[in-house]
């Protein structure tokens, strides 16, 4: 992941992904959600190829974070709807 993104987007992913998020329900807290939606709104802005991203989140969720498969399954789902919305928002 670092490879794909900038240093200040990769340390949002880290900082939710490491510290604060929690794993049976990753963005279900407020704060939780906030810090997801800052790495979402990040990588569409920086212009991140964001289907690289979502080939790499999980993979990178169970490799470097230690997430189960399934969690780690459903964010890149959240990733990926995120993302076309925001697409389908600036059209």
């Amino acid at each position: 992941m670092k490879e794909l993104l900038t240093e200040q987007t990769y340390a949002l992913l880290d900082q939710w992904a490491d510290l604060d998020a929690n794993k049976e329900h990753p963005v279900e807290h407020p704060n939780d959600e906030k810090r997801w939606l800052d790495f979402v709104i990040a990588t569409y802005r920086e212009g991140v190829d964001s289907g690289n991203v979502a080939n790499e989140l999980a993979e990178w969720l169970m490799d470097k974070k230690g997430w189960e498969d399934v969690q780690a399954h459903e964010m890149v789902s959240r990733y990926e709807y995120a993302i076309a919305v925001l697409k389908a928002y600036n059209k």
